[in-house]
């Protein structure tokens, strides 16, 4: 819930500075212990959305296994589920689902839109993989002394000399490697803020300074916070650092999905065409060539 919670903030504050118009419907699930447990489920939050009048649905899934199908079974009982809606999901998906056992969960989703970011490390064969594919056993070694998990354990793993030569980065590693990273290096130069003028104990103010203030290359790509352009943004990552993707959700037929857009960092252009303008044309639901509702 927390991180629902977050999303919007993050997506409201993001739709505010450019002057767009929405509102939120937050579901719970099905173990929603609470009282008020129905007006919390997925039928209630599809139902406010319907109730609304907007078209563009921009869904945040804690679960997509769990959480996708009750959405659609919702969505086609209130008639959401016809072509007149545009669902756009971010981050959290899983392309497996375009494959589901339920036609409604399939008829949902194609046709609908995906935005992602992408680490640097996905697309180019960058610094952050040859230092991974370096290391050797020491540094084996080292982290399995240091693993808080003994055998038994859920998530123990006891790595093996190679590790490093035979386990792939998955996705979303290096964004957490950077986080980790920004939070040492954040400390770093709060320490050497606070020497140069008194020594005192570093506050948590303090580190939250320091980590604006930093600025490295990561797996991810260049790491810097603040925004020139929308001022909320001033502890966050500047958003032309991150490789953002928009891929239109096709059916299997079509290719399953198509990269119509992105974005990346260091140009002043915004969000780029990718292809030529007939075979990565998006396509919405019912395989209809452009958006016929409002």
């Amino acid at each position: 819930e927390n991180l629902g919670f977050q999303r919007r903030e993050a997506f409201g504050l993001e739709f505010d500075e450019r002057g767009i118009r929405w509102t939120s419907s937050p579901y719970f699930g099905q173990d929603a212990e609470s009282t008020d447990a129905a007006s919390r489920s997925y039928f209630a939050a599809m139902q406010r959305i319907l109730e609304s009048g907007y078209r563009t649905v921009v869904v945040s899934l804690r679960d997509p296994f769990t959480d996708l199908r009750p959405i659609a079974e919702a969505a086609e009982e209130l008639g959401m589920n016809d072509g007149q809606y545009l669902y756009v999901f971010v981050d959290i998906f899983d392309p497996s689902l375009l494959f589901d056992d339920d036609p409604i969960v399939r008829k949902l989703i194609e046709g609908a839109a995906w935005v992602i970011p992408l680490s640097e490390d996905l697309l180019f064969f960058n610094s952050f993989f040859s230092s991974w594919f370096d290391q050797g056993q020491g540094t084996v070694d080292i982290l399995n002394q240091l693993n808080p998990l003994t055998q038994g354990e859920e998530g123990f793993v006891d790595a093996q000399p190679d590790y490093y030569q035979t386990a792939i980065p998955e996705y979303g590693c290096a964004f957490m490697y950077d986080a980790v990273m920004t939070s040492g290096i954040g400390a770093c130069t709060a320490w050497n803020l606070l020497n140069a003028t008194k020594p005192r104990a570093l506050s948590g103010l303090d580190h939250q300074l320091g980590v604006r203030q930093s600025n490295f290359r990561g797996a991810s790509g260049e790491v810097t916070f603040g925004s020139p352009q929308f001022t909320f943004l001033g502890g966050t990552r500047k958003p032309g650092t991150v490789i953002w993707s928009s891929l239109n959700i096709r059916t299997p037929e079509l290719g399953i999905f198509s990269i119509v857009h992105w974005n990346i960092p260091g140009e002043d252009s915004g969000w780029e065409r990718v292809g030529n303008a007939t075979e990565f044309d998006f396509i919405f639901a019912m395989g209809l060539p452009s958006r016929h509702c409002i």
